[in-house]
């Protein structure tokens, strides 16, 4: 992590790769590189024999080297929190994958029933057809079996009518 921090602070391209956030695998630490140390530098002791402009010198790259480490430091709490939203981004993403999952499972089994449903409407509405035509012949049937009986009842009454005639036209024995 440290060698990536490095790469980032003297790379302007891995800067810009870590910035968005596209590093893919730790970078390395370009070669000649100073290691930075996260303990604070010593107090600045002047030496008698130091001038002034000596003096001056040394505590502008004493300050150079404290913000080169804020910078570090805020570098790295940028890493750790970075770290934090891509585990948490990563989370996410296997939290809407199982979702998606059971989301496409769901609409498979729904897929089924509504052809198994279409399978049965069908069966359904040729079974609803076939009811139809059977009640429409024993309707046909009905009808003809009523005329057929009112006929031979006609019939019958005619015939009976006419032997009641026949019969009152025979003489009388005693």
């Amino acid at each position: 992590m440290q060698d990536t921090l490095h790469a980032v602070l003297a790379d302007p391209d891995a800067a810009r790769q870590w910035a968005e956030g596209r590093l893919t695998k730790p970078l390395s630490a370009p070669a000649g590189f100073p290691t930075l140390s996260l303990q604070p530098a010593p107090p600045a002791t002047v030496r008698r024999t130091e001038s002034a402009g000596q003096v001056a010198d040394r505590e502008a790259v004493s300050a150079r080297h404290r913000q080169q480490q804020q910078r570090l430091e805020q570098a790295r709490r940028q890493v750790v929190d970075a770290e934090q939203e891509l585990h948490d981004r990563e989370a996410d993403l296997a939290t809407a994958e199982e979702k998606l999952s059971l989301a496409e499972e769901e609409q498979q089994q729904a897929e089924q029933r509504v052809d198994d449903l279409a399978r049965q409407l069908k069966d359904a509405e040729s079974d609803k057809q076939r009811a139809r035509e059977a009640a429409r012949q024993a309707r046909d049937h009905a009808r003809a079996a009523d005329r057929a009986a009112r006929e031979a009842r006609r019939r019958a009454d005619d015939t009976a009518a006419h032997a009641h005639h026949l019969a009152e036209q025979m003489p009388h024995t005693s």
